[in-house]
């Protein structure tokens, strides 16, 4: 057994702070990276894959740290009851119109309607961040299918990871406006808009393609994406809602 020859140092509240600065790669990486995500994301990412991989935080952790923020934060916002009680009559409201267009018992579907809602709801706030990262393999999929070269799958993985994190950063900065009476819906507009533009950026800069082929490769990817991704939410909570007996 190697017996230490000298006894480490003292443990101090700076040392558990560096510490815990060390675990989330924040000490170093985290700031130099959103700067760099939000100057010339394309060449940061792509200098990233292809030549220095020390100056970015690394992919999968820096996604994971904003996801778990971000999942937070929308607990806190959908746990109030003034938004909750707005969301409750939107998703009943929706659920009973829909009923009566397929011929059904409007009335006789409230109940449903409020059992669905309590159990998305319930879902929503258990795996937000399992939503979230579910996307970033779709997405990569799709700008694999778009921008072929030069890149492989799990390159996209990469390249992906980046982008999302970013984006719920983003989302982190403007969820202040949803505790500002904000409507959810036109935070939702807004959101989706930024998301477009920036993508559509960072691809048009990594790749090197010209502005118009950046658009337009990225706006499919981008469709196919929702395509791909939303298909796959749709069957997973009617899956849920059945199994629950909703």
């Amino acid at each position: 057994m190697n017996i230490p020859t000298q006894a480490p140092s003292r443990i101090t509240m700076r040392s558990i702070f560096n510490a815990v600065l060390d675990v989330f790669d924040l000490e170093r990486g985290l700031l130099h990276t959103l700067v760099a995500l939000t100057r010339r994301p394309g060449e940061a990412i792509r200098n990233y894959i292809e030549t220095d991989r020390t100056r970015l935080s690394k992919p999968f952790r820096f996604l994971l740290l904003t996801i778990a923020v971000a999942t937070v934060i929308t607990h806190q916002y959908f746990n109030d009851p003034a938004v909750l009680a707005a969301f409750q009559q939107g998703f009943t409201d929706n659920y009973q119109l829909g009923t009566e267009i397929a011929g059904g018992e409007g009335e006789a579907s409230s109940g449903k309607a409020l059992k669905a809602m309590q159990q998305w709801n319930e879902w929503f706030n258990n795996y937000f961040n399992l939503f979230l990262l579910l996307g970033v393999p779709v997405l990569a999929l799709s700008t694999r299918i778009m921008f072929r070269q030069p890149y492989n799958y799990a390159e996209h993985l990469v390249i992906n990871s980046y982008v999302t994190a970013y984006l719920t950063v983003l989302y982190i900065i403007a969820t202040p406006l949803l505790f500002l009476n904000v409507s959810f819906t036109t935070f939702s507009m807004g959101y989706a808009v930024a998301t477009l533009i920036y993508t559509i950026f960072t691809y048009t800069q990594l790749f090197r393609v010209r502005l118009l082929t950046g658009l337009v490769k990225g706006l499919l990817a981008n469709i196919i994406y929702i395509l791909i991704y939303y298909i796959i939410i749709i069957i997973i909570v009617v899956a849920m809602l059945f199994s629950a007996g909703v």
